[in-house]
């Protein structure tokens, strides 16, 4: 089995129990708490992977970890399959995947806009409105700030990028006067 798509083998199979769901994105959310509550997944990754380590020390440590977030059963259940099949440390990308589908099913498409400050209501809404006339679907926006890009947006939608940043046209300009000398 290929281990580089096995985050999406889990992700589908986790959809297929959520088709009877309304919010399904409630789940994700619930996921995205375990996985903080992990804490640093390269510590973690260290304990899970370690021979010494038996299965019922790695289930403490999930019971740990669900004493710090909320999570229904589901949740549980299926974080714990993950432990028993030494996945757990894939937790992420099999949650982003699973955004990704649950997005797909509900005709939307995940946006992840990037400002240098905190935009108003307003700012977002017209970028949201922006972004859903050229993407021709439902946008589903997480905003994040990053004061490097000094100011402008980035926007990642998929694998397309857009960089409006200030930042990124002054590397662009930086890289036509290098190439023009």
């Amino acid at each position: 089995m290929n281990q580089t798509n096995i985050h999406k083998i889990y992700a589908r199979a986790f959809l297929n129990i959520l088709k009877e769901e309304k919010d399904s994105l409630k789940r994700i959310d619930e996921l995205r708490a375990v996985l903080k509550s992990a804490g640093d997944m390269k510590k973690a990754q260290k304990f899970l992977e370690c021979p010494r380590a038996g299965m019922d020390d790695k289930l403490k440590f999930l019971e740990t970890i669900f004493k710090h977030c909320r999570t229904g059963k589901l949740v549980r259940n299926f974080c714990t399959l993950l432990i028993r099949n030494e996945r757990f440390i894939i937790l992420e990308e099999i949650i982003d995947e699973l955004e990704t589908l649950i997005l797909e099913r509900e005709g939307k498409v995940k946006a992840v806009v990037t400002s240098a400050v905190k935009l108003e209501k307003t700012e977002i809404d017209s970028i949201r409105d922006l972004l859903e006339a050229r993407m021709g679907r439902k946008i589903q926006m997480q905003m994040t700030e990053n004061p490097e890009i000094i100011g402008g947006i980035t926007v990642q939608v998929g694998n397309l990028f857009y960089d409006g940043s200030v930042k990124g046209r002054l590397e662009n300009m930086k890289q036509s006067l290098s190439q023009a000398v």
